[in-house]
């Protein structure tokens, strides 16, 4: 059976009207709330006070996190909306200094999540080119050595070049230059070739580069600011509990 996108609105019944107020047509007083509109209550004082203190350990791993901030930039969060939650964060706490600056710079975390997104499936290709023809390279070049996530990328991949680089000139392994050679010759055939190597060097040495953030000033006085804090509530994505 085909079913109506129409919606049945049930008018409550009222008492007849005995003069002592004006009432509309059907009955109702002329200032009625209808039934099917919910009246949405304020958040109450008690979630007010608390919502600064949730919101803070997320601000603070979005500074001094560079995992996080990866994650939330993949997904849309810019620094722009990092400082409006430290702005309505001090505000809601009376702290009157200037927002906390965020020090680590765009680039930085584009190079990190190159990386991150480089690693396992580099990885993955380096040893298959490697395990069979090569084991003795393989052996070395993972040795205690697997993909990671985040600024762990960073250093596992710095690793990998650095290894690939003995393989190519250390004197260590002059003994099995042959062998090394041969073995870079086949990874560049899969793609691993001395441009890709500096384009992965050149990556680590920009995701190297981030700054550290400032640390945070905490305010001696929490002087609650409802807007700012259900601003901030609703910014975190929290639906608030009400009273």
């Amino acid at each position: 059976m085909k079913k109506s996108n129409a919606v049945n609105v049930v008018n409550p019944v009222t008492p007849p009207n005995t003069g002592g107020t004006s009432s509309t047509p059907n009955g109702t007083a002329p200032n009625a709330v209808p039934s099917s509109v919910a009246v949405v209550p304020d958040p109450s004082i008690a979630v007010l006070n608390q919502t600064p203190t949730r919101v803070l350990p997320f601000l603070r791993a979005m500074a001094t996190r560079i995992e996080v901030r990866v994650v939330m930039a993949a997904n849309g969060y810019t620094e722009e909306e990092q400082l409006l939650g430290w702005k309505l964060l001090l505000s809601a706490t009376g702290y009157k200094a200037p927002p906390m600056p965020i020090t680590d710079d765009a680039r930085a975390r584009a190079s990190i999540a190159e990386l991150d997104a480089w690693d396992e499936p580099g990885f993955r290709r380096i040893h298959a080119a490697l395990g069979r023809l090569y084991p003795d390279q393989d052996a070395f070049v993972f040795a205690g050595l697997e993909p990671s996530t985040g600024p762990g990328a960073v250093l596992s991949v710095a690793t990998l070049l650095d290894r690939l680089d003995a393989l190519e000139s250390s004197t260590a392994r002059a003994a099995k230059r042959d062998a090394d050679q041969a073995a870079l010759a086949t990874l560049a055939r899969r793609g691993i070739d001395k441009n890709e190597r500096n384009r992965l060097r050149a990556l680590v040495t920009t995701a190297q580069q981030a700054k550290p953030p400032l640390p945070i000033r905490r305010s001696p006085r929490h002087v609650i600011r409802p807007f700012a804090t259900c601003t901030l509530g609703t910014m975190i994505g929290r639906k608030l509990p009400m009273r």
